[in-house]
């Protein structure tokens, strides 16, 4: 069961954090069309995480059925204490997460579920991926860096799908001539 009310205030956060996943909406044209394809069970998270060793369509179609199962609360406990689960997604994320941006994408949404949670942070600091995200996240933005100096920005929109339905999107306006990188 999700952890009861300490003295802290953690209660507080666990119960912010629920109404944040009832909210979400992982919108997506990718995750809709797969969503229409197969329908995730908890029964069939051993083969779901099978899928992580295979190849780079298969391991998007697990992280999804797995992304489909962090949107329910009552699973986030089973998930997290499946060690293979999390070493799989750790891994999948360490190899994989700078070189397919949908394959990041839907791991870091899994690892959000989790963290929403006090209880759980700990185990998701354990494997080690919160350096492997801010990798990715670095190189995301050398990307868009080389884009926008090649001049072929893509259309920069973000879907807040936490807060707001999918149809709201927010410009960035993002200037990269303010960014600075180390040397």
């Amino acid at each position: 069961t999700l952890p009861a009310a300490d003295a802290d205030g953690a209660a507080a956060e666990d119960m912010a954090s629920i109404a944040i996943l009832d909210a979400m909406d992982y919108g997506g044209e990718s995750y809709g069309r797969m969503q229409q394809e197969q329908s995730a069970s908890m029964d069939d998270v051993s083969s779901y995480v099978e899928m992580l060793y295979e190849g780079t369509e298969e391991k998007i179609m697990g992280t999804m059925l797995i992304l489909q199962l962090t949107r329910y609360k009552e699973n986030l406990e089973i998930l997290i204490q499946d060690e293979t689960l999390m070493c799989a997604l750790s891994r999948v994320l360490k190899d994989d997460g700078v070189k397919h941006v949908d394959l990041a994408i839907n791991i870091v949404y899994v690892l959000f579920c989790f963290t929403n949670f006090s209880a759980f942070h700990e185990t998701v600091v354990s494997h080690n991926v919160g350096s492997v995200i801010m990798q990715i996240v670095e190189m995301e933005l050398k990307r868009f860096l080389a884009w926008t100096r090649k001049g072929t920005v893509p259309s920069l929109s973000l879907s807040l799908s936490l807060c707001l339905p999918s149809t709201n999107t927010l410009n960035l306006g993002l200037d990269p001539e303010r960014w600075s990188w180390p040397a």
